[in-house]
């Protein structure tokens, strides 16, 4: 008698390859969200009010009226 069953394995045939293919489908894709969201943070964290304007701008989170509004009011502020 064998202990593992005719396919070499521990039985389960085609649903425990499935299994298996999701199991390492799902450890892959947290690695790559894991990775994704390392890379994609600020690296310093020490911006200026400038610097977060521009990256604002640049993503269109504000239009062009507010960012200018934002650099002249910062200037002002700066120079007090």
């Amino acid at each position: 008698m064998h202990m593992y069953g005719s396919y070499g394995g521990m039985g389960g045939g085609s649903l425990g390859m499935i299994m298996m293919f999701l199991f390492w489908g799902v450890v892959i894709a947290l690695v790559v969200m894991f990775v994704n969201q390392a890379i994609s943070k600020p690296s310093s964290g020490n911006e200026t009010p400038v610097e977060l304007a521009k990256q604002r701008y640049a993503k269109g989170e504000i239009t062009k009226q507010e960012f200018d509004g934002f650099k002249k009011e910062l200037k002002e502020t700066s120079s007090d």
